[in-house]
């Protein structure tokens, strides 16, 4: 399989992962509270619908678990950035300077 056709299938992905990672939490929440009402899919996304009137006392309860997965999420990538240059690109520069 050629290199590009590997970044688009892995960009794809990760768009998919996204949506079912912050949507499905969006779909979780409101399932338990009973506020869920449809999935509204639009162009290439979709949205939760919920009814309003049951959501309101808890709607800021949503924002709880997006923020802790957004949180945890972010933590992972700045281990994954301090490892990345402390490990792999000092490797990388040995490789590829000049003699």
């Amino acid at each position: 399989m050629k290199k590009r056709i590997r970044q688009y299938i892995g960009l794809l992905s990760a768009v998919l992962a996204y949506y079912a990672v912050h949507e499905g939490a969006h779909l979780l929440y409101a399932l338990s509270t009973g506020g869920f009402r449809q999935i509204n899919f639009m162009g290439i996304g979709m949205q939760i619908g919920i009814y309003e009137g049951r959501m309101s006392d808890t709607g800021i309860a949503l924002l709880l678990s997006e923020w802790l997965a957004r949180s945890f999420f972010g933590v992972l990538l700045v281990i994954n950035c301090v490892t990345f240059l402390k490990v792999v690109l000092p490797k990388y520069k040995e490789a590829f300077a000049e003699q």
